[in-house]
């Protein structure tokens, strides 16, 4: 599975062939019950079985 980078990512920053979700690998900081501490991506962040997970936004338009 991929783990790119956790913080600050913006923009186009996976590869179309990218199958999700992405497992992030968070930062030495990171904890889960300080919402301050989690990535600042855009997409969805879920927290699953002390994994973090990255979902794309739903493009607009999309059924």
């Amino acid at each position: 599975m991929a783990r790119p980078a956790p913080h600050d990512i913006d923009g186009d920053w996976l590869p179309g062939t990218t199958r999700y979700p992405v497992e992030l690998v968070p930062s030495g900081g990171f904890d889960p019950a300080r919402v301050e501490t989690w990535p600042r991506i855009d997409g969805r962040l879920e927290g699953v079985e002390g994994r973090l997970l990255y979902m794309p936004r739903a493009a607009s338009g999309r059924r």
